[in-house]
């Protein structure tokens, strides 16, 4: 087993009596002779992991099933089972390593999301103002306190009021938006009448119809 996991042969386990305290990678090589020096008669199994260097230079992950074995009077003797966990180790690293690029990738979600937001949250005050003041003047003309107005003024400026009223809705969902995902957004669904809506779409885009001599009803 041992010559197939790590390519030495198995004289060489045989002859060279430190061969495998030699071969044991160096970060770990103290912590598996403190281990089995502290094997007993008392405590006389014990099951490890460690490095082992192959012979063609591959980190091998081992994990042994160590024991001694104590005779009246015999040097006390060490043997163990080894089984190869590199696969395991391999695939526990790239879990790790997947886990912290998920980790990275969601803290960087998390923090664009907020700059996101603020954007929203900015953008939406910052063209509030300048849009009250836009519509407030057009009321004002369309009340007559800057003097009479003809039909068609009064129906252009009717469209410019209703379009900023629009786009006030469309600034304040930029508000619901960050509102949504904060969960602090309550939805309430109700029926509306269509007409109304078509026909200030058809009023909106008559204008620019025109100007292609597009007849738009």
């Amino acid at each position: 087993q041992a010559e197939r996991l790590l390519g030495y042969p198995v004289r060489r386990w045989l002859e060279e009596p430190d061969f495998w305290q030699h071969h044991i990678h160096p970060d770990d090589r103290a912590r598996a002779l403190t281990l089995c020096g502290q094997l007993t008669a008392e405590q006389h199994h014990r099951t490890f992991e460690y490095r082992m260097i192959a012979a063609d230079g591959r980190v091998v992950w081992l994990r042994d099933l160590v024991s001694v074995r104590m005779r009246n009077g015999a040097v006390p003797r060490i043997q163990a089972i080894m089984e190869n966990t590199t696969p395991r180790k391999q695939a526990e690293a790239a879990r790790r390593e997947s886990e912290a690029r998920l980790e990275c990738t969601n803290r960087d979600l998390v923090r664009r999301n907020q700059e996101i937001q603020n954007f929203y949250h900015t953008l939406s005050h910052e063209l509030k103002t300048p849009l009250t003041s836009a519509r407030e003047f057009v009321s004002i003309v369309l009340d007559g306190l800057a003097g009479p107005l003809t039909p068609e003024q009064k129906e252009y400026l009717e469209i410019a009021r209703e379009s900023c009223d629009h786009l006030r809705v469309c600034i304040n969902d930029l508000l619901d938006t960050t509102r949504l995902e904060t969960g602090k957004l309550a939805l309430e669904l109700k029926p509306v009448p269509l007409a109304p809506l078509l026909q200030r779409a058809v009023t909106t885009f008559k204008p620019r119809a025109a100007e292609k001599s597009i007849t738009l009803l």
